[in-house]
């Protein structure tokens, strides 16, 4: 099997488990309200929308092993899943430290509403802000997918 399938392949069951581990996971209001207390007293910004960029052809080679890697200094790519007519697509991007990102992901709906029950997994490509976010570092990646509330997680290797 090659690589990129096997990354795939771990992706896809990554976000399942994911879905599974928030549909039963517990948390109470105390230990969330510390953890956004932490996160505000860190480096985080609010999250903000996100711009989702056409990149001429990403490298799936790059994204190997990872599930993320930066194309350049100012473009993210990583890899996301759902159906193939409803697309999970960054809404907002908050940045929690140099190293670190939070996105949430929205499903795009077809006019119809009605989404298919197959799976797809693709890259996208975000634009980011060099100056909040340090590229020559490792980059921890947390996907909140609509519905789920354990991240799927994705490091980006430090840009060469």
């Amino acid at each position: 099997m090659s690589k990129l399938a096997v990354t795939v392949l771990l992706a896809a069951i990554g976000l399942a488990l994911a879905g599974c581990a928030g549909a039963g996971g517990k948390q109470t209001a105390t230990t969330a309200s510390k953890a956004q207390t932490t996160a505000s007293q860190t480096h985080a910004s609010a999250p903000r929308p996100v711009r989702i960029v056409q990149a001429p052809r990403v490298h799936l080679k790059l994204l190997r092993g990872h599930g993320a890697a930066f194309l350049s200094p100012t473009r993210l790519a990583f890899f996301t899943s759902g159906s193939s007519n409803c697309r999970a697509v960054p809404a907002t991007l908050a940045v929690e430290t140099p190293d670190a990102i939070r996105i949430q992901l929205k499903n795009e709906m077809p006019p119809n509403q009605i989404c298919l029950t197959d799976l797809v997994i693709e890259p996208v490509v975000i634009a980011i802000a060099p100056k909040q976010i340090n590229v020559h570092h490792r980059l921890t990646i947390r996907l909140y997918y609509p519905l789920t509330s354990q991240p799927v997680l994705f490091t980006a290797p430090p840009l060469s």
